[in-house]
């Protein structure tokens, strides 16, 4: 089955708190400031930022009101476009490869057109949605508890708030 990794699952939620934190009104945010706030390892989102920095993502600025921000807003970065970043191309058979990897039985094999429209049409998904789409479930924003209702283990705080 298609499963994102903790990497990709982390990433996300990273990027949106930035986002989250933008609309609050803060450019730049620390990741020891993210990681209490949604409950995340500092260890973890440390070493997941690097390969979002360098898909341009995310800036970082340095110093007493430095930390990290977004690179363009958040309706303008696809959910692709962050799992590509962290996870690399979607390729869900070795025949749905962008470089062609033959598997041996291509020419015998009556799947590998299922797999490449189920391919195209996970990756039209994803690079319809947008970072911003994250921010709030489909039945608005109304549905979700802020964070400082939240239980401990599934929040240290409300992002807005720091």
């Amino acid at each position: 089955m298609f499963k994102i990794s903790t990497k990709g699952d982390y990433g996300l939620l990273l990027l949106s708190a930035l986002a989250q934190r933008l609309n609050c009104g803060k450019k730049y945010v620390s990741l020891k400031e993210i990681a209490q706030a949604k409950n995340l390892s500092l260890s973890y989102i440390s070493q997941i930022i690097l390969p979002l920095k360098k898909a341009g993502l995310v800036t970082s600025k340095e110093g007493r009101d430095g930390g990290y921000s977004l690179s363009k807003p958040a309706n303008k970065i696809s959910i692709m476009e962050i799992l590509e970043a962290l996870e690399g191309p979607l390729m869900p058979t070795r025949c749905c490869s962008d470089k062609s990897a033959k598997c041996g039985n291509e020419a015998l094999c009556n799947l590998k057109f299922t797999w490449r429209a189920a391919k195209s049409m996970l990756a039209d998904f994803l690079s319809a949605k947008t970072l911003a789409d994250t921010l709030c479930p489909p039945g608005g924003c109304s549905t979700l508890r802020p964070f400082d209702e939240l239980t401990a283990g599934e929040a240290q705080g409300d992002i807005c708030s720091k």
